[in-house]
């Protein structure tokens, strides 16, 4: 089976920025035990505040399919749509080959 990698893109609305982030950190600690995640954070853009970065290590397709079906997932996105400006782009990538860096 092959890992893969999750890149979730995240436009929110200002006034919504922190209450988003706070529900997105509690979404993360919350799912960190889960079975075939491997790495999951959240990053803020430098330049735009209100362009995030969800970043998700799978261990299989299986493990990515269980998270997408979990239902605090489906609530963590009903709750938290009011904040976002416009709908969410996710890629996911199959990790082919792992390669060492010095």
């Amino acid at each position: 089976m092959k890992e893969l990698f999750s890149i979730v893109e995240v436009d929110l609305k200002p006034q919504y920025r922190e209450v988003y982030l706070e529900a997105a950190r509690a979404m993360i600690d919350a799912h960190r035990a889960d079975p075939g995640l491997i790495a999951q954070a959240i990053h803020v853009s430098p330049t735009d505040p209100g362009h995030c970065i969800i970043t998700i290590a799978w261990r299989d397709a299986h493990a990515l399919k269980a998270h997408c079906d979990s239902q605090s997932l489906k609530t963590f996105l009903k709750e938290t749509a009011p904040f976002v400006a416009r709908p969410s782009i996710m890629r996911t990538y199959s990790i082919e080959k792992e390669q060492t860096l010095l």
